[in-house]
């Protein structure tokens, strides 16, 4: 099913100029399934099949409950989510939710465009965030046509 993911993330991967993650949910975490690797030398590697907790990215966790449904909500509106340094020192990524098209959330997965804080700058989240969040709803109807 995954697999017709694909061809939206090699059309995203060349815009960005970015590493490209695909990840499905599993539980309370998401489980690397495709990554596209930047051509710079400097970039974003997790191996393939990396877990990562739906609810926290190792640093910086909302802990409030009050404070992550505001974030939650911030999300929903946006259509992404901007993740700045949660995971990793230096890295920064834009992502979006991959939902299943005929059941309600949580959503089934994201895609996200990751890269170094040096590239990864204000005047790139909107336009990244735009593509990734595209590339999202391209996703969830691709699947959707699939089921």
């Amino acid at each position: 099913m995954w697999e017709r993911a694909l061809p939206i993330l090699y059309e995203l991967q060349p815009g960005t100029g970015e590493t490209i993650h695909l990840a499905a949910a599993d539980g309370r975490e998401l489980v690397l399934l495709e990554r596209l690797d930047t051509t710079h030398s400097l970039r974003v590697f997790l191996p393939l099949g990396y877990r990562i907790p739906l609810d926290a990215s190792a640093r910086r966790t909302i802990v409030d409950p009050d404070a992550l449904r505001a974030r939650l909500a911030g999300i929903r509106a946006r259509g992404r989510y901007l993740n700045q340094e949660r995971l990793s020192d230096g890295i920064v990524a834009v992502g979006a939710a991959i939902l299943d098209a005929d059941a309600p959330p949580p959503p089934i997965g994201a895609v996200s465009v990751s890269g170094p804080t040096v590239r990864m700058v204000d005047a790139v989240f909107d336009e990244h965030g735009r593509a990734v969040a595209e590339a999202a709803h391209r996703i969830t109807r691709e699947l959707g046509a699939a089921l």
